[in-house]
């Protein structure tokens, strides 16, 4: 069996939701005896990846040096590249992971029958709601969002799902965008990599946000909780890791100096994820929206695996692997109050924090370790293979 893995921007740094879904399981398809290769355009193209081959896209020269050319060329340059290395290397499966992408290659299938094509729905259709994009900038929706409206259409993705062979969907949320019936696999976790480990007991708690600076993120209502915890708890710190993208830096900025909490906030840059979850105390994930976000946010499931409790916004089917008050806390989005009187729950509360933390762990070990998750997906290769015969 030969695998062909599609998507966008796989190349390092190796802490993206999506990218990382796809090097994880293209290692994991190799170590398994599977011929897998993937096709990409990358910001910083690699040629491989623990030995598995990447083709890298180069974007033409005049879209690469124009940020806008890059969201609105992105899409058909990688098509039409793609589609030749497709047909030279004869992968018996393409494996897509934005729907309109790999509409580009229907025809490729219609053409070769033994071609067939598994798509997994990795991120939330875009449904942005007028309250949500009133609260955009112009340039936030263009710089942010803009390539997930063409890559995550709700409209596309349900007509152009059914023509493929098998779909998978993270979670039920995600599948409700498509017609046909989906295979529910979820997203998975190194749990050899992210240890579990008992927290000590510290006298500054640590409170750790890992990701970009963008309006889905919420970054700003996690600031103003934070301001509100400060006041009542001295002894506590925020740490912002890999942070700096987006267009909403310096809205954060004002706001931590309108506070003047800045003598309580450290911002770090690209970092090793396994190693600062296990230093944290607490991780808070405050999205404002699905739209413009992977359905089963990684930061999640790694925190879980080692130990540190999650806080985070109830949206976009979170709460179908996330049970709230026991493998972690749910909280309405854009809720500063909630999200304020959450963190200051686990602050005060070491019990329930190691309560949440071993709950966590072996929902993490029963349901989503990478071997799991790896198995399940071999298995609708399988199917698809067997229907081909």
């Amino acid at each position: 069996m030969k695998v062909c893995i599609t998507g966008l921007d796989v190349g390092p740094p190796w802490n993206e939701g999506v990218k990382k879904n796809i090097i994880n399981t293209a290692t994991k398809l190799k170590e398994r005896g599977i011929d897998v290769f993937i096709v990409t355009m990358a910001r910083n193209p690699v040629k491989s990846f623990e030995g598995v081959p990447i083709y890298s896209i180069k974007l033409p020269k005049f879209v690469k040096e124009i940020e806008l050319f890059q969201y609105l060329f992105s899409v058909p340059v990688f098509i039409l590249k793609a589609r030749k290395i497709i047909r030279k290397e004869k992968p018996d499966i393409i494996h897509g992971h934005y729907p309109v992408l790999s509409a580009g290659f229907i025809d490729i299938i219609i053409k070769n029958k033994k071609i067939k094509i598994v798509e997994t729905m990795s991120g939330n259709t875009y449904d942005a709601s007028l309250k949500d994009l009133k609260n955009m900038s112009f340039s936030t929706f263009i710089y942010e969002q803009l390539l997930h409206l063409l890559l995550n259409n709700r409209i596309i993705t349900r007509i152009v799902s059914n023509r493929f062979e098998h779909v998978i969907a993270m979670n039920r949320h995600s599948s409700s965008s498509i017609k046909k019936a989906a295979k529910i696999i979820p997203n998975g976790v190194n749990i050899d990599k992210y240890k579990f480990k008992k927290k000590k007991i510290k006298k500054i708690t640590n409170i750790l946000y890992l990701g970009h600076f963008n309006y889905a993120k919420g970054v700003e209502f996690l600031i103003r909780a934070f301001a509100g915890v400060a006041k009542a708890n001295k002894n506590i710190q925020l740490t912002i890791a890999w942070s700096g993208g987006g267009t909403t830096d310096k809205k954060i900025t004002d706001l931590i100096e309108k506070y003047n909490i800045k003598d309580k906030i450290r911002f770090l840059g690209v970092v090793d994820v396994s190693k600062i979850m296990i230093e944290s105390d607490i991780f808070v994930l405050p999205r404002t929206t699905a739209f413009g976000t992977v359905t089963f946010p990684n930061v999640l499931l790694e925190s879980m695996a080692c130990g540190t409790p999650v806080i985070t916004s109830n949206v976009g089917g979170v709460d179908e692997f996330i049970i709230n008050d026991k493998t972690g806390l749910l909280v309405p989005p854009k809720d500063v109050k909630s999200l304020e009187e959450a963190i200051i729950s686990l602050i005060n509360n070491k019990d329930k924090r190691e309560r949440i933390a071993i709950n966590a762990r072996k929902a993490v070990e029963e349901k989503y370790s990478w071997e799991k998750i790896a198995d399940s997906i071999i298995k609708v290769y399988e199917d698809v293979s067997d229907e081909r015969r």
